[in-house]
């Protein structure tokens, strides 16, 4: 199976320095992600969005076929990813998948994503770092944007992002 490692931070420190063979590997691995990606209309968002796993299946331990959903934390990470390359490169090409994942999140907030024993556990920890992450990253990317229609969206990112911190906080208050 094809699996999302790494983290946004990650990919941020990569993209500080101009022109390495390690951006490049990056960026080639953005082109299998791009060919790999889901793209529908939910309810009139254009969404965009990655199966996980990305290709196969997980093992029969971790539930097989049935476990891979369309309802995935790693269509953050991947978002989150694509953040940090765009604010460093400034690349327009990547703001269709952005805005993808960004509209996606509308939707898939508060179904069940994230755990793979349970497909859609949003209140998966993995869902709420990388739902949470791409939400700020997307609202420190574009707050100044002059485009008013993503302004406008990064205003929704920061509520989108308590809604899930406050969906799941119920969860860890006891700790």
């Amino acid at each position: 199976a094809l699996l999302v490692q790494g983290d946004s931070r990650g990919i941020l420190n990569l993209f500080q320095s101009k022109g390495s063979a390690r951006q490049q590997a990056a960026l080639k691995q953005w082109r299998i992600l791009e060919s790999k990606a889901i793209r529908k209309q939910i309810k009139g968002d254009k969404c965009v969005f990655w199966r996980s796993p990305i290709e196969g299946e997980y093992e029969a331990w971790a539930g097989g076929k049935a476990a891979a959903t369309v309802d995935s934390p790693h269509t953050w990470s991947i978002g989150a990813s694509l953040l940090a390359i765009y604010q460093n490169q400034r690349n327009k090409g990547l703001l269709e998948a952005i805005d993808g994942v960004f509209r996606w999140t509308r939707h898939c907030s508060f179904t069940r994503a994230g755990d793979v024993s349970a497909p859609g556990a949003a209140s998966a920890p993995a869902a709420v770092r990388a739902s949470t992450d791409f939400l700020m990253g997307f609202y420190h990317a574009f707050k100044n944007e002059p485009d008013q229609t993503r302004r406008k969206m990064a205003e929704e990112a920061i509520r989108l992002g308590r809604a899930i911190l406050y969906r799941n906080l119920a969860i860890y208050t006891g700790d």
